[in-house]
């Protein structure tokens, strides 16, 4: 995982590079201070970590594609959603910790699972406490899906006929004619 972040290419969005700036500042300054607080309980910086420089980040709000290890579910970066290019790893003995982990959390947007195993994930979408969960797949968002999340992190769908929903004044016709 860490030699594929290394390779993340990041700049000017309109340049051929994966990842570019974040929206606010304030966005950036929640993300700095969060890792480094969970640095300071005891998370290394295994990639990234820290605000870019140099020609191309004078302007924009930057954060380099991070990698923490030594991450306990303490910690900011574990505890909550971040919107950052920045990935918290937290070591788990079994399955069961990892989705008490996942569960214990105010935040709960989506979930990532990666097994093969069917009973696994059919019993993975039971138990987790998020309103998307992607299996064997990155993030990816389509159209005609429903999408929310759960606990603090949103009451409702937003994407394709779902989003335009909560503006319709909708009628139920029962007619019975021969």
């Amino acid at each position: 995982m860490i030699e594929k972040v290394k390779q993340i290419t990041f700049g000017d969005p309109m340049s051929d590079v994966r990842m570019g700036p974040s929206v606010t500042a304030q966005g950036i300054d929640r993300v700095e201070t969060m890792v480094n607080v969970s640095v300071e309980m005891g998370a290394s910086v295994a990639v990234g970590g820290k605000r870019p420089t140099g020609k191309g980040f004078e302007k924009g709000f930057w954060f380099e594609p991070t990698v923490l290890t030594d991450v306990t579910r303490d910690m900011p970066v574990a505890k909550e959603e971040m919107f950052a290019p920045v990935m918290p790893i937290v070591r788990v003995k079994d399955y069961h910790e990892a989705l008490d982990i996942a569960n214990d959390r105010d935040e709960a947007l989506s979930s990532y699972l990666y097994t093969e195993h069917i009973p696994t994930i059919m019993d993975a979408l039971q138990r987790l406490e998020v309103g998307t969960v992607f299996v064997n797949k990155q993030i990816v968002g389509y159209v005609q899906g429903y999408h929310s999340g759960h606990k603090r992190s949103g009451i409702g769908g937003e994407d394709g006929i779902h989003g335009i929903e909560n503006y319709l004044q909708k009628r139920t016709v029962y007619w019975s004619y021969s």
